[in-house]
């Protein structure tokens, strides 16, 4: 697993330790959109992708402000929004659930539970989701390949990388 349950309020990823700050209460969100919009999800369609991808691009953008400006009321209308949006679109993926399971066992904060099993999820759907996880890293700004294994690992390693930020 890229991220692991280290102490109550530390995790580690890749061989390092973190505590967990506020970030965890609102990277539950990525973990929302993100496997929501993998290909092989029954309900998945254009209409729901569009939205999904709008709350992608606005939690990339406003996530930081929120954390480092938590009284900055635009930032939390775009996440709230976006929040929202992936709600009423995405339905309950299943690294969602996980994430819940391993809430109520470890008694871990939802939103860190989620960024837990996001990078693991983004991997494990790397060929069904091809050009979701593409499109995705495409928002993040990284440079994409023509193979979905590695454009996975590049997303999953962003999100552990803008989660430690």
């Amino acid at each position: 697993a890229d991220l692991c349950i280290h102490r109550s309020n530390w995790f580690s990823t890749m061989g390092e330790s973190y505590q967990v700050g506020n970030c965890q209460l609102l990277m539950g969100a990525w973990m929302q959109f993100v496997i929501s919009l993998k290909s092989c999800w029954n309900n998945a369609n254009d209409y729901t992708n569009t939205i999904l991808y709008e709350c992608l691009k606005r939690v990339w953008k406003w996530l930081p402000v929120a954390v480092n400006e938590p009284d900055n009321l635009k930032a939390r209308e775009q996440l709230s929004w976006a929040a929202h949006n992936a709600l009423a679109n995405g339905g309950m993926p299943n690294g969602h659930a996980v994430a819940h399971a391993l809430g109520s066992i470890y008694h871990i904060v939802h939103g860190q539970a989620c960024i837990m099993v996001l990078p693991t999820v983004i991997r494990h759907f790397a060929i069904d989701s091809k050009e979701a996880i593409t499109n995705i890293g495409k928002i993040m700004n990284l440079e994409m390949e023509d193979d979905a294994i590695v454009n996975a690992n590049k997303v999953a390693d962003e999100i552990i990388r803008y989660y430690k930020i």
